[in-house]
């Protein structure tokens, strides 16, 4: 039982580890659900141009997940750019 937890919090932390790429600050799950549907986020120059292609792509189809990695990206990319 204590084995099998400590699998899930490492993976829950694995997942949730923050990414540097290229300009990019992305977590291992957002990344993986990235190349699931083939999203080209390497081409992007930084996070804004991520925002902008996730909403292009979000307007031809509803889904769930990748509006969540939308939210989740615009709020890092708020933080982390907006003078406080």
């Amino acid at each position: 039982m204590v084995n099998n937890m400590d699998e899930e919090i490492n993976k829950i932390i694995n997942d949730n580890s923050l990414n540097y790429v290229d300009n990019l600050i992305l977590n291992n799950h957002e990344i993986s659900i990235l190349d699931r549907y083939d999203i080209d986020y390497k081409r992007c120059v930084d996070m804004k141009d991520l925002i902008f292609l996730l909403e292009d792509y979000l307007n031809d189809i509803e889904d769930n997940e990748l509006e969540e990695i939308l939210m989740s990206i615009s709020e890092r990319d708020y933080y982390k750019n907006s003078n406080k």
